[in-house]
């Protein structure tokens, strides 16, 4: 199963997803839009058009699943409107901008952006925050790390969770890896990914032991 980090501070696992791959295949597209003008991957972002720019509250209208033992607050950054007319700057407090975040999946993985790997063929939820523990300002945003919390392995463990399981959602190790394999080439086409990511991808998958 995914290996994620943990933080002693943090009640959930620390986020394993990697933006890296996909930086890497945008700086060698960006350098191929300076020096020959051939034009890069389009940009994929949430918006308000599209409907995947929401409010962070009520849950439901943000789509975060129902997961069990997992807290969602729905707290985003505070954005206070400035008084610039004191000598210091301050924040007015009973003024705030809207904050809106990314919609999620079924699985609670952000939509729409770079779909990497692992949030199109997820081994959990990934997320962009993360919670603090109890006894170190319990439920507020713990530092930058975002959060993991893995699949059930079985249709008998998941409970009242209703995220697939692994074993719903794969079958087998076999099929697990044809459907990384797939993910990859659409990564690949679309550009963003590079060969030598694409493989070392690709052999992790192979490697990787799902539990089935």
């Amino acid at each position: 199963v995914l290996q994620a980090r943990s933080n002693a501070l943090c009640q959930n696992p620390v986020n394993p997803n990697q933006y890296k791959e996909a930086m890497r295949a945008l700086l060698v597209a960006m350098q191929g839009w300076i020096s020959a003008g051939k034009a890069p991957p389009p940009s994929r972002f949430p918006s308000l058009a599209s409907g995947t720019l929401v409010k962070p509250l009520p849950q439901r209208e943000a789509g975060f699943p129902e997961i069990p033992g997992a807290k969602y607050t729905g707290e985003a950054n505070h954005l206070y409107i400035n008084d610039n007319d004191a000598l210091f700057p301050k924040h007015v407090l009973n003024k705030q901008y809207a904050v809106l975040v990314p919609r999620v999946d079924r699985d609670g993985n952000d939509l729409p952006g770079i779909r990497s790997v692992a949030l199109q063929v997820p081994l959990g939820t990934h997320l962009g925050w993360n919670l603090r523990r109890k006894g170190y300002m319990e439920d507020r945003s713990c530092y930058l790390d975002g959060s993991f919390i893995p699949f059930a392995r079985y249709r008998v463990d998941r409970g009242n969770d209703p995220r697939p399981s692994l074993e719903e959602r794969y079958g087998n190790k076999a099929s697990y890896v044809r459907q990384v394999e797939a993910a990859v080439q659409r990564l690949r086409g679309e550009g963003f990914l590079l060969p030598e990511d694409a493989e070392r991808l690709l052999k992790d998958a192979r490697e990787r032991d799902i539990g089935l």
